[in-house]
């Protein structure tokens, strides 16, 4: 008869109608029966058996008739079935089995033969099955603990922090040894329930017991071992503690190598975040995101368009994990690259041109679709961008597209942009002219940098840099060496004025004045000086007397430079120069100033007001053109009153005596003699709101003013223009009031 399938009920379910019964006689007939004819099956044995236990008789005589039952499967079935199936049973109903020697002794020979390869089989079978003190159920419960805990598995206790490695069974000790590293502790049968089983690369076990894979892992594979990190200890961990849980697989001294190279994979990750800053946390996603939503989210939260370039200048620099997920992100950015190179504005439109052309390279012909056409890159736009652009790789790539551009005229368009040029890439655009043998356009950028220092403060420090280097890059004159010391003078009275009003240029720039003036120990200026003629001399200590972009000490060292290498200047009557962040005026041009600050308080300011609540008057704001126009033009007159209002707060009004002496000063008139034509020009230095150039009055602080500025009858004037050099010969100085 074969061997009927679990789904299918006992015939006219006789053996446990008998079992209900209490027939016991009867039942171990047919129990033995079926078993031998093979009709049982491990659910069916387990319901005869409970279908016993449930029957109201006395406990002795269940125990006995269960003991029976039992003793002739679990001795039967072993060959007949294979000894898994008879422990199917043994398991089932160990809380149904009398504890007796017997069954006991049968358990634990059918657990011995079914896990003869389990290390130490019989010394578990003994400190489980085979110990009185632990009943039946119990001991089955135990043994299949400790069977899923084989030498080498990773647990946790809860009652301890670090994890654990099971290293096999004490015989001696009669319990299961777990090694916590440097302490271990033996669980005896009651106490094998503490134990939690772990998977095989928990990041605990791996850094307490397997260092060496884990090493492997923080080589190969930081994004895996620290998503187990993550599981382990996160979900979100901060940097710092981060760095301690790997310490021991990543030294200190290892470290900022490692967080280099895992960054960018980490930020590419699918199942980790991580926040922004230079010491993120990182954190555990609860559903993974694909790469390409990534780089979608992090591209379109950035603010500005600089941010946004140097997003994907990074993105291209970083290792590529996925090829095909690669190209379908260079695909969305160079879509976005293109909508922004299409913006209106030419200097944005310009970074994403250049920027996307890098892109372009990194795909493949039939990836990138048809080329938009070219722009043509002004000299303009190429200035704007650089002036805003604070990262020199950026400007650089930027530059490098406007190469490919611009065809032969390139270099004309790199020494046009020169003077808008940080330090490093001013270097960097010098080299590439050199390189190409324009070393005319380059001399041209420079005279347009002296000529205009505080706009271009950062190509400024390249020039003062490259003048004492062994190789001066171009060499400069003797006259070009002067003008970019009177220009770093300038830049840093201009920037430091400029950074109160929070300008842009100021912030990025005024400290590289700053260093670049006293730069090895005023090495560079004491050199100048050295070649600099008394008047020269002269006009730098007047830049230098109460110029408030250098520090008190700073101060004093460029005027005891000055001082020693024009020793004559000391016994000089010192003429006060003019005062820092003070607007001179004449009474003249102040009362004008004033009636225009008056016109535009209650005049342009009240009609605009009108104009505001006229345009709120006509409903919906929001597609109220004629609305959002009055309100610009209301910010713009705010603007305009609270800068004149603090002009007007810092007046001085220039009086004859201030100029009634041997240099020229704020209100001096100078008759001075053009050394290339031979003419003689009558010029007057007067506050801002007197400057009228078409009738020789000019502002004292243009670069005209500033370098007649302290010069004597006699000196001679000397004037770098983006253009020309221009030179004058002192013949007069008066009182211009």
């Amino acid at each position: 008869m074969s061997e009927r399938s679990e789904d299918e009920p006992l015939e006219d379910e006789a053996i446990i109608a008998l079992a209900a019964a209490g027939n016991y006689d009867q039942l171990e007939a047919a129990w033995m029966g079926a078993i031998e004819a093979d009709t049982l099956t491990p659910a069916d044995a387990v319901a005869v058996l409970r279908a016993v236990a449930a029957r109201e008789a006395p406990a002795r005589t269940r125990a006995a008739h269960l003991e029976s039952l039992a003793w002739f499967l679990l001795s039967d079935w072993p060959d007949r079935k294979g000894p898994e199936a008879a422990l199917d049973v043994a398991r089932a109903a160990a809380d149904l089995l009398p504890d007796s020697d017997a069954l006991r002794e049968q358990v634990a020979g059918l657990y011995r033969r079914q896990h003869a390869s389990f290390p130490a089989i019989e010394a578990l079978t003994e400190l489980t099955l085979l110990d009185r003190q632990v009943p039946l159920a119990a001991g089955v419960g135990y043994t299949e603990t400790a069977l899923r805990l084989p030498p080498g598995t990773f647990v946790r206790d809860s009652r301890r922090r670090s994890a654990g490695r099971v290293v096999g069974i004490d015989a001696v000790r009669k319990g299961l040894e777990v090694s916590f590293g440097e302490s271990g502790k033996v669980y005896d049968a009651a106490s094998l329930g503490a134990l939690e089983r772990v998977e095989a690369d928990d990041f605990r076990g791996l850094v307490a017991f397997e260092p060496v894979r884990a090493a492997a892992m923080a080589r190969d594979d930081p994004e895996g071992l620290v998503l187990l990190a993550l599981k382990a200890h996160g979900p979100r961990l901060a940097l710092q503690d981060l760095r301690a849980h790997l310490e021991p697989v990543v030294p200190p001294a290892d470290w900022s190598r490692w967080w280099k190279a895992a960054r960018p994979l980490l930020n590419r990750a699918s199942e980790i975040e991580m926040t922004e800053g230079s010491r993120p946390d990182l954190i555990l996603r609860t559903r993974p995101m694909t790469f390409e939503d990534q780089v979608r989210r992090d591209f379109e939260a950035l603010a500005s368009a600089e941010e946004r370039l140097l997003f994907v200048l990074n993105h291209l620099a970083e290792p590529v994990a996925d090829s095909a997920a690669e190209v379908a992100v260079l695909k969305y950015l160079a879509g976005r690259l293109g909508q922004e190179a299409r913006s209106g504005d030419p200097a944005a439109a310009l970074g994403a041109r250049a920027v996307l052309a890098e892109v372009r390279r990194h795909l493949s012909e039939e990836a990138a679709g048809p080329e938009a056409p070219a722009l043509a890159a002004e000299a303009a736009d190429v200035s704007a961008l650089l002036r805003h652009t604070e990262n020199d790789a950026l400007a650089q790539r930027v530059l490098g597209y406007l190469r490919e551009v611009a065809g032969p005229r390139w270099a004309e368009a790199y020494a046009a942009a020169l003077p808008d040029c940080s330090p490093g890439v001013a270097k960097w655009v010098a080299r590439e002219l050199l390189d190409a043998g324009q070393e005319a356009a380059l001399r041209g950028a420079v005279a347009a940098v002296l000529a205009r220092p505080a706009e271009s403060a950062g190509a400024l420090v390249w020039v003062w840099r490259s003048a004492c280097g062994e190789k001066p890059v171009p060499a400069l004159s003797a006259t070009e060496r002067y003008a970019a010391a009177a220009g770093l003078l300038t830049a840093a009275g201009e920037l430091k004025r400029a950074k109160i009003g929070s300008d842009e240029t100021a912030r990025r720039y005024l400290g590289d004045v700053q260093r670049a003036l006293a730069a090895k120990e005023f090495a560079i200026l004491r050199s100048v000086l050295q070649e600099s003629d008394e008047g020269q001399a002269r006009g730098l200590r007047v830049l230098a007397a109460r110029n408030s972009g250098l520090t008190d000490l700073a101060r004093l060292r460029v005027l005891e430079v000055i001082r020693e290498a024009h020793p004559i200047l000391h016994a000089e009557k010192h003429v006060p120069p003019w005062e820092e962040d003070v607007v001179y005026t004449t009474e003249e041009a102040l009362h004008a100033q004033q009636k225009e600050f008056e016109d535009l308080v209650h005049g342009r300011m009240a009609a605009n007001s009108a104009a505001i609540s006229r345009a709120a008057a006509h409903g919906d704001l929001s597609e109220n053109a004629e609305f959002t126009a009055a309100l610009e033009e209301r910010d713009r007159l705010v603007e305009r009153a609270g800068r004149m209002q603090q002009d007007l707060a810092k007046v001085k009004v220039i009086r004859r005596s201030m100029a009634e002496g041997d240099h020229v000063t704020v209100g001096s008139r100078v008759v001075a003699k053009d050394l290339a034509t031979g003419k003689a020009e009558e010029l007057a230095f007067l506050g801002p709101w007197d400057a009228a150039p078409e009738r020789g009055v000019y502002y004292y602080r243009t670069a005209l003013g500033l370098a007649f500025m302290g010069k004597a009858v006699g000196d001679t004037v000397v004037m770098q223009t983006r253009s020309e050099e221009r030179r004058w010969e002192i013949a007069e100085i008066r009182p211009a009031l």
